[in-house]
């Protein structure tokens, strides 16, 4: 398939889309389509100002499928050095009801 015929004269800047992914800034990622390092829907672009649409469209930056899907959050939390993980954290022992 060339890649004029993955050309979607309705969709979004390929560029674009792969920025609002956080792939990188959006001059970044133009220099990541020349440099042949991405692929949509398994072929290789170094078209800039390709459009695709991000609902139907695969695209693989270095060969790693980057998600489009804008209602998946990923969450990343950081613990405390000094912390321990709570299967090391002594049991609480009860207090004994003396009347």
């Amino acid at each position: 398939m060339a890649q004029s015929e993955q050309h979607d004269a309705d969709g979004v800047r390929l560029q674009k889309v792969m920025a609002q992914a956080g792939v990188a800034s959006r001059r970044v990622c133009e220099e990541m389509i020349e440099e042949g390092r991405v692929e949509v829907n398994g072929q290789l672009t170094t078209e800039l100002g390709m459009r695709v649409d991000p609902a139907t469209a695969v695209i693989h930056v270095d060969g790693i499928r980057i998600q489009l899907d804008d209602t998946m959050l990923y969450m990343v939390f950081n613990k405390p050095r000094a912390s321990s993980p709570p299967w090391k954290t002594p049991k609480a022992v009860p207090a004994s009801a003396t009347s």
